[in-house]
């Protein structure tokens, strides 16, 4: 499993993609154009493998509530790994299965201290049945987090330097495509995708065991 560390900073990637590009004066690409480009760069990394970025959070409890606002407790989620209730792993349902689930009308209306199961719909996590107790961190959610935004060239990247020359490829490919050049942001691509299948590969994760279900944010 390879190392994660981070030494490499936005700056770095200005300073390699402009002299690659053959652009150090800043002309055809600015810094404001690169810093975005490693945004989205690091977005797609994380979007191909979520699991690169794990985490987990504790959220309290409310008697009586089934609802969970996701992004208001967890504003940095990308995917969601498992939901444990007092330690206890929770089932997970899509929101179809639940909602067929339900419909069926033989349906608990009484909150339990052991939710059967959760769903997630519209950014909002749901237990069935509800919670009965209000207690301090009774949900556990271990979820992937989204790469933190680069503001500026003083900026350190947000994944490993095992990803640095994957987000040069990317970088550059956005450069080429503006300088309308698709041959050389074709060949750049290439490397881009070759990084994310190599690193993937290279990372242990549980993804066979627990689905990821991803948080579309609104924009």
């Amino acid at each position: 499993m390879p190392v994660d560390i981070i030494t490499k900073s936005a700056s770095d990637v200005i300073t390699e993609v402009t002299k690659i590009f053959g652009d150090e004066s800043g002309t055809q690409i600015t810094s404001s154009d690169i810093v975005r480009w490693i945004n989205a760069a690091q977005l797609e990394v994380a979007m191909r493998s979520p699991e690169i970025l794990p985490a987990a959070v504790l959220i309290n409890s409310q008697a009586g509530q089934a609802d969970y606002p996701l992004l208001a407790n967890v504003p940095d989620v990308l995917t969601v790994q498992s939901i444990h209730f007092k330690n206890v792993p929770v089932k997970h349902m899509t929101f179809q299965e639940a909602e067929e689930y339900l419909m069926k009308g033989d349906t608990l209306t009484e909150p339990s201290e052991s939710p059967m199961f959760w769903y997630e719909g519209a950014g909002v996590v749901t237990f069935y049945p509800a919670p009965a107790s209000a207690e301090a961190g009774a949900i556990k959610v271990y979820y992937n987090k989204r790469p933190a935004a680069v503001t500026d060239a003083g900026s350190l990247l947000s994944l490993s330097d095992h990803y640095y020359g994957g987000i040069i490829a990317y970088v550059l490919e956005q450069a080429y495509l503006m300088d309308e050049n698709p041959q050389l942001a074709g060949v750049v691509a290439a490397k881009f995708d070759s990084t994310v299948t190599r690193m993937s590969e290279r990372t242990q994760t549980q993804s066979d065991a627990y689905p990821f279900i991803t948080v579309v944010e609104d924009y």
